[in-house]
């Protein structure tokens, strides 16, 4: 960025200060990290065999993720801040919390030894006890999912940390610097512009950071709304007028960003399944 200009040096100033949420981003990723790792020492610890600690590991994931849902909700609660009109829904750790303790405790279950082994006879007073892999696979499906849902919202709130680093000045720090040309904005800037355009009643088709045909389409129509030039690109001056726009703006219906965002992980999550299962077809 230029520094002579003003609009991008309060845009670096800002960065420069933003630290703190890099910091923050880097711990949750983090926590991210410890609660598999410690899974896998919890696993390795409690069992005594190679499938025994597998399973073991599977079950532990969906409670070590919990680090994960606590330090969403403290940051969501804890942590203030008006750079940013993004912030973490708290439905969604919460939601989480239910859901991973859920999974964990049908992980036990699945996990006792009455459950997991099954006795083979091999001769009238003498069997072998052997795995049920139809469980070691509804294991798998259910580590699975914590695991998803944890990096989802590692996601989430890497995304809101990344907006207080990037939040724009307000349009009247703007005017009073004089007339100053519009610039084309980071990709940093997308997410955020995503859920506010959402908010405001726009089709983005999915908040996912890229600003796809949908997105361009419903930059431009904001773009026409504020007198800009309907480009369809995301600008500096765009993302301000979004910003003013949304503190005008009454608080939206609860839940409608979290509603965008797990869509589009449903609808990513979906086309993946869809690709494999062409791949698998096709070998």
């Amino acid at each position: 960025m230029n520094r002579l200009d003003p609009v991008s040096g309060m845009l670096m100033s800002r960065s420069e200060n933003g630290s703190s949420p890099e910091i923050l981003r880097t711990i949750t990723w983090g926590i991210l990290i410890m609660a598999l790792v410690l899974a896998l020492l919890m696993g390795n610890h409690l069992a005594h065999n190679f499938t025994d600690r597998a399973v073991r590991f599977l079950s532990e994931a969906s409670l070590t993720v919990l680090l994960v849902d606590f330090w969403a909700l403290g940051i969501r609660l804890f942590r203030k801040t008006g750079r940013t009109p993004l912030r973490i829904p708290t439905r969604t750790p919460l939601i989480l919390i239910f859901l991973h303790l859920a999974l964990c405790y049908w992980s036990r279950h699945l996990i006792s030894f009455e459950v997991l082994y099954r006795l083979e006879p091999m001769e009238e007073l003498a069997g072998v006890y052997l795995v049920r892999w139809g469980i070691v696979l509804l294991l798998v499906v259910l580590s699975c999912i914590s695991v998803a849902t944890s990096i989802f919202q590692t996601r989430l709130v890497g995304r809101v940390l990344i907006s207080e680093t990037t939040a724009v000045p307000e349009i009247s720090q703007v005017r009073d610097l004089g007339s100053e040309p519009d610039m084309p904005a980071g990709p940093e800037h997308v997410y955020e512009a995503q859920v506010i355009l959402n908010n405001l009643g726009y089709a983005i088709g999915g908040i996912d950071g890229k600003v796809s045909e949908s997105t361009g389409k419903a930059l431009g129509e904001f773009q026409e709304s504020c007198g800009l030039d309907p480009s369809g690109e995301l600008t500096i001056l765009t993302m301000i007028e979004l910003r003013n726009r949304w503190a005008g703006e009454a608080s939206p219906p609860p839940g409608q960003s979290a509603k965008a965002l797990i869509g589009h992980v449903v609808r990513r999550l979906t086309n993946r399944v869809a690709a494999l299962w062409e791949k698998w077809r096709d070998s």
